[in-house]
């Protein structure tokens, strides 16, 4: 997996909406921050651009987002927001350009699929937050590590894990982000899960049996079977369950206790923060000393 040059102050990124819309004030916060860490910011052409939930039609947003991509001095692209959109993108975006210079793509949530979608040109990219909550109060705690992974400096962060999970130390290519994105991708050209791999999946917004219903999917379409660990995020705001006599976490475990692997929950990246940065394509390691899950992200 090619790691995109990491940046360097003065380099020039890329602030574009390929999803949903974002606020005007949300968007300049998140751009003062990175011109703080002296980063030269290119909004896109379409980024305020409201189309009933969308950032602008469906060419504006691929517009913009393909302009990114081509652009060499361009060195990372920020996606604004998630929301739902990019999907209608996937299809039409021309990746020549992206193979010639590799650039970060950095974003969650409905970005999942994008990240997918560059994994299989071959690049890995950064599972993090986006442009619109980057001047967030509550972001404070998680950008030293966002800033830290994109400058090259850090590639590492620990997480206490918790009584649910099987603490075994284990390593594999990261993938996954958002569970509905995921779910969505299967039997997509975007999809691929060789074996091996370590799987994170979060989730925000859904009642508990749609949550149950695409862990099925997953495990019906053979996703879980050679895994080599599998990484439990946020699931945030998550409704209905009170129609399960089990917890979240012990519908997991049930579900997944025939193939004896190692699963840790309280994985801190998704829809809360703090909001950890995750190298999604990377080799990454977990390490277990003391109920403290130590996880590397390396080519």
């Amino acid at each position: 997996m090619i790691f995109p040059p990491y940046l360097r102050k003065g380099d020039f990124v890329a602030a574009i909406s390929p999803s949903g819309c974002v606020e005007e004030t949300a968007l300049s916060s998140g751009v003062e921050l990175l011109k703080s860490w002296d980063l030269k910011v290119k909004i896109g052409k379409h980024a305020l651009i409201k189309s009933g939930r969308f950032a602008g039609t469906s060419s504006q947003r691929l517009a913009d987002l393909q302009s990114a991509l081509d652009d060499p001095k361009i060195k990372a692209i920020f996606c604004n927001r998630g929301g739902f959109g990019i999907s209608h993108l996937l299809d039409c975006i021309d990746w020549s350009g992206f193979s010639k210079n590799p650039k970060w793509i950095i974003g969650y949530s409905d970005i999942t699929a994008l990240h997918f979608a560059a994994q299989q040109q071959g690049v890995a990219s950064i599972h993090a937050m986006m442009t619109a909550a980057l001047g967030k109060e509550e972001a404070l705690t998680s950008l030293p590590l966002l800033r830290s992974f994109i400058f090259g400096t850090n590639a590492e962060w620990s997480f206490p894990i918790t009584k649910n999970d099987h603490p075994l130390n284990t390593r594999g290519q990261i993938i996954g982000g958002n569970l509905s994105l995921i779910t969505h991708l299967i039997g997509t050209k975007d999809f691929t899960l060789p074996k091996g791999n370590l799987l994170f999946i979060e989730e925000v917004g859904e009642p508990m049996y749609k949550i149950d219903r695409m862990l099925w999917q997953l495990k019906r379409a053979g996703v879980f079977e050679n895994l080599s660990g599998l990484l439990l995020g946020y699931f945030t705001n998550i409704s209905e369950q009170k129609d399960y006599s089990d917890s979240l976490e012990e519908l997991i475990l049930d579900l997944v206790a025939e193939y004896n692997l190692p699963v840790f929950f309280g994985f801190p990246s998704g829809h809360e923060f703090p909001h950890f940065p995750v190298i999604m394509g990377a080799q990454a390691e977990i390490k277990v000393i003391e109920n403290i899950a130590y996880i590397s992200f390396k080519k």
